[in-house]
């Protein structure tokens, strides 16, 4: 007795065949995965190039430029040196009447203070190096440690490019700390508060309030800040005093630097493997016959 020729594709006894539509369909899906891929890492050597060319820019015109390097940080560590001198954080000037926002104002809530003391009590140059490694370490961290996909590396590199981004960077301003503080959050929830200590980026403190955890760290930080109460006056009348700079939407540029970590989270790989690992049942072993 001769039998047919078993189907090399044919479904195995007591399961459906394969519909011709099924199949294409599943092709048609990986194709379409395949391109999103290929336009991803495209996307994503462009903007690393357009990074390349942003950085050698500022390297090449350093004479030139709108801002200078390290100011900010250079700013920063000298008003945090008066304050410990007991000669005040924020300049007379901004206490005194209004002023129009320029560069060199102290704009930073008092608690800050807990990030630039320490920094500013250590010897140069290993007081700059810090102040650069610490955020921009805890930030490059986060990321790779939540393995973002490959679809997801435009966003980030695009965060990463855009100008106010390189500038802050650049310049050492505070927002590099709020970019870690966010980066944080996205690992452990409750970290996200401390985006308040920049409050024209406080809606995105907001990322985990939907956990106890967060609310609890948030009542600490409102602990911890009532250390600086008598300073708070005179970050209020420093803000009342500021003329222009855009109120509110003050810091809006700086918004991709918190945004790079959330595209990150967005596409995480680890977060997404840990969530299929959740969902997916248990199979059982096979029962020998």
């Amino acid at each position: 007795m001769t039998t047919a020729p078993l189907d090399p594709i044919a479904a195995p006894p007591g399961q459906a065949q394969p519909t011709p539509t099924a199949s294409a369909g599943r092709t048609a899906g990986i194709d379409r995965d395949r391109l999103v891929r290929i336009v991803a890492l495209v996307l994503s050597g462009l903007l690393v190039v357009a990074i390349a060319g942003e950085v050698v820019e500022i390297l090449t015109n350093l004479d030139r430029l709108a801002f200078p390097i390290d100011g900010d940080r250079v700013l920063y560590m000298d008003a945090t040196r008066s304050w410990l001198n007991g000669t005040g954080f924020y300049h007379d000037y901004q206490l005194a009447g209004p002023y129009d926002v320029r560069s060199g104002d102290i704009l930073y809530p008092p608690p800050m203070l807990l990030v630039f003391a320490p920094l500013a009590v250590i010897p140069e140059p290993l007081s700059a190096a810090l102040y650069y490694a610490i955020p921009l370490g805890i930030t490059l961290g986060a990321v790779l440690w939540l393995r973002p996909s490959v679809v997801g590396w435009p966003a980030i590199l695009f965060c990463l490019w855009w100008p106010t981004t390189i500038v802050v960077i650049a310049g050492g301003n505070p927002g590099i700390w709020i970019m870690a503080f966010m980066a944080l959050g996205t690992l452990w929830r409750p970290a996200s508060v401390l985006v308040f200590l920049k409050p024209t980026l406080a809606p995105f403190a907001f990322f985990g309030a939907n956990r106890r955890s967060w609310w609890i760290a948030l009542g600490a930080l409102g602990l911890v800040s009532l250390l600086f109460l008598p300073m708070w006056f005179d970050y209020l009348a420093a803000i009342r005093n500021a003329n222009g700079g855009g109120g509110i939407f003050y810091s809006i540029g700086q918004a991709p630097m918190l945004f790079l970590p959330l595209a990150a989270w967005a596409t995480s790989g680890r977060r997404f493997a840990s969530r299929a690992a959740a969902v997916s049942p248990s199979v059982p072993p096979p029962t020998p016959a």
